[in-house]
């Protein structure tokens, strides 16, 4: 299942929607760069020091802040800020849209979920980091 996610989206035109806690996979985390760079518009939505401390132990692949700057990183190379900016858009889950819900507290987000151009949808249990893809072989169902 992980390599359907990565192919929607490597193969994605226009979209790539998301929400999870923790983003992390390289080879993921590379993907949409790659699409934010060809001009599809990615959008991501993250939990806010949700759970830094296990993120950051080995094989984990990193907390979201440090996925952040892995992704402007990967991209600035091939555009400009402005470009990226409207490629490539980062926020944190706020329960009122306004302040950023930080840690794993309620009204927290742990959901799970990516649209790819409007037509390929995926849902479930797993985060799009390397506990979830690597390690515990969560659910995902496209």
């Amino acid at each position: 299942m992980t390599d359907a996610l990565l192919r929607s989206v490597q193969n994605a035109r226009q979209t790539v929607h998301i929400l999870t806690p923790n983003l992390n996979v390289t080879k993921f985390m590379q993907a949409l760069a790659t699409a934010a760079a060809r001009g599809v518009k990615v959008r991501v939505v993250l939990s806010k020091d949700f759970t830094d401390d296990l993120q950051d132990l080995p094989t984990r692949g990193g907390n979201n802040y440090q996925t952040i700057r892995r992704l402007h990183k990967a991209i600035r190379p091939h555009m400009s800020p402005r470009q990226i900016c409207e490629s490539l858009q980062i926020r944190w889950f706020g329960y009122d849209g306004q302040r950023p819900v930080e840690g794993p507290k309620s009204p927290a987000s742990h959901a799970k979920f990516m649209i790819v151009d409007g037509k390929v949808v995926y849902f479930g249990s797993a985060d799009m980091d390397n506990q979830s893809w690597v390690n515990s072989r969560e659910i995902m169902s496209p």
